[in-house]
């Protein structure tokens, strides 16, 4: 995006221009309505807007609007009406001017629609310093949506069908999905002036000095918020948390952001006491019974895992279910020596041992009952 383009701070235009007298009978071309969608703060984060109608490689009409303070630009916001625009396919281009007339962020759409409408270009905070194309990115992807470099469209496909769509941003609060497009209106209010919220670095300065000549002439480094804490892992109570820092240099006599992470780090910490940190199940036994009873149990042994004192420790659950079967009396029970149940006990078992033995802990063995 062009950084020296200059912003003419016009009235705030009330109302929308009359169109030209023309005869009753001549054809008039369509009227496109254009408007700016931004979770950027206006008269803080930018100050002004430029929108720009064009076909093929000629600009056509171009409009302005100062920004004031107060207002939300998260649902439409409507900036220029063109008039008797030609049919075919046109170019809208919209961008978001800085109190030092640079382009924060800037999008061309390419409109194929026939007759009147309206075109939302959506500016997210997420492109503010993304320049198009980027490194190794098709020579097409000149434009800048959800953070990415993308080709001009007519009917983008949605990012979002809702807010849940969206990544969080732990510096620019709880997303929004407006129009198909991922933006954080919270992030608005976050920062001081002359810095904005940008979801995944943070606030950053949108300050530039036009006509710089060495880095002394731009800004001074801008340190983000804290990231989040990170931890080793699930049981782990101590973490670290880094932030970034976005310096300026001089390049082609402007001052271009570079984005760097602070070698720096700060500790934190947590409690996990009692945080369950995995286990599994075995299958079920499946019903066992003792001799010749008719109540039974199903058993199934789990281990459960738990954090304490920062690491995870094992405990073992059994669960238990009951069952029943039929009487079991005259049945054959017993091991390792068969018997017959008698009533809810195991008899007999030495007779089933034959003459001169006993039952013993493996089977039957000399001697006498």
């Amino acid at each position: 995006m062009p950084m020296t383009a200059r912003f003419h701070r016009l009235p705030v235009l009330v109302g929308i221009a009359l169109a030209l007298t023309a005869p009753a009978c001549a054809a008039r071309g369509p009227t496109v309505v254009v408007s700016v969608v931004t979770d950027l703060a206006p008269g803080k984060d930018f100050v002004g807007v430029r929108v720009t109608l064009g076909q093929a490689e000629e600009v056509l009409e171009d409009r302005e609007r100062v920004a004031t303070l107060g207002s939300s630009w998260i649902a439409p916001h409507q900036i220029a009406v063109f008039e008797d625009a030609p049919e075919g396919t046109l170019n809208v281009r919209a961008s978001l001017i800085g109190l030092h007339g640079e382009v924060l962020i800037a999008r061309e759409t390419i409109d194929t629609h026939a007759g009147d409408r309206a075109i939302n270009v959506i500016l997210e905070s997420s492109c503010f310093g993304v320049a198009c194309p980027g490194d190794g990115e098709p020579a097409t992807a000149t434009e800048c949506r959800g953070g990415r470099c993308v080709e001009p469209c007519a009917d983008c496909p949605p990012q979002c069908v809702e807010a849940a769509d969206c990544p969080p941003s732990a510096a620019c609060g709880a997303p929004d999905c407006v129009l198909g497009s991922c933006i954080y209106p919270d992030g608005a209010d976050r920062c001081p002036t002359g810095q904005l919220c940008h979801p995944s670095r943070g606030c950053v300065s949108t300050t530039v000095v036009v006509g710089c000549v060495v880095d002394d002439d731009c800004p001074d480094p801008v340190q983000s918020p804290w990231s989040s804490c990170t931890y080793a892992d699930t049981c782990s109570e101590s973490g670290e948390r880094r932030r970034e820092i976005t310096s300026f240099q001089c390049l082609d006599n402007e001052c271009s952001p570079t984005v760097t992470p602070e070698t720096t780090t700060e500790g934190c910490a947590r409690s996990t006491a009692g945080v369950a940190c995995g286990g599994f199940c075995n299958e079920w036994s499946g019903c066992q019974f003792p001799d010749c009873l008719t109540a039974g149990e199903n058993v199934q042994r789990c281990f459960t895992n738990h954090c304490s004192g920062g690491v995870c420790t094992e405990e073992v659950v059994y669960n238990r279910t009951p069952c029943t079967r039929g009487d079991q009396n005259g049945l054959p029970c017993g091991s390792p020596c068969e018997g017959l149940c008698d009533g809810t006990s195991c008899g007999h078992i030495c007779e089933a041992c034959g003459a001169g033995a006993v039952c013993g802990d493996f089977g039957c063995r000399g001697g006498s009952c």
